[in-house]
């Protein structure tokens, strides 16, 4: 239920009820801190945290293999809302083309930020 209360938060916009339900159910104190750090609207450090778990993760770091999907689905989703808060629309339009068909609104989204306006027109006739 942790998971449909906080979509629940999150489609409602309500970023701290997010991060609360998230303090709850997350496993590693790792993602806590990640969520802290982007509550107190410490983008960088936010992004820095959430890459770190991520690269721990990818090397295979024992108290992190374990790691549940949503955990996943949550630092990967962290990484896209700190480069977003940080404007770095080159970086996101990379990581949405290395997944063409699972990113379209966020192709669309760096294409408008970027005034790439021949790649948004081209997105919009597909």
């Amino acid at each position: 239920w942790y998971d449909a209360l906080a979509s629940l938060h999150s489609a409602l916009g309500d970023r701290d009820g997010h991060a609360a339900v998230w303090k709850q159910r997350a496993l590693h104190a790792e993602t806590r801190r990640a969520l802290a750090l982007e509550q107190y609207g410490a983008w960088q450090a936010a992004q820095d945290a959430y890459a770190e778990c991520m690269s721990r993760w990818q090397a295979g770091e024992m108290t992190l293999v374990n790691t549940p999907q949503p955990e996943l689905a949550l630092w990967e989703e962290g990484i896209v809302r700190s480069a977003k808060a940080l404007n770095q629309w080159e970086l996101l339009s990379e990581y949405a083309k290395a997944w063409p068909g699972s990113q379209p609104a966020l192709l669309m989204e760096c294409a408008w930020k970027s005034a790439d306006w021949e790649r948004l027109r081209d997105l919009f006739r597909r």
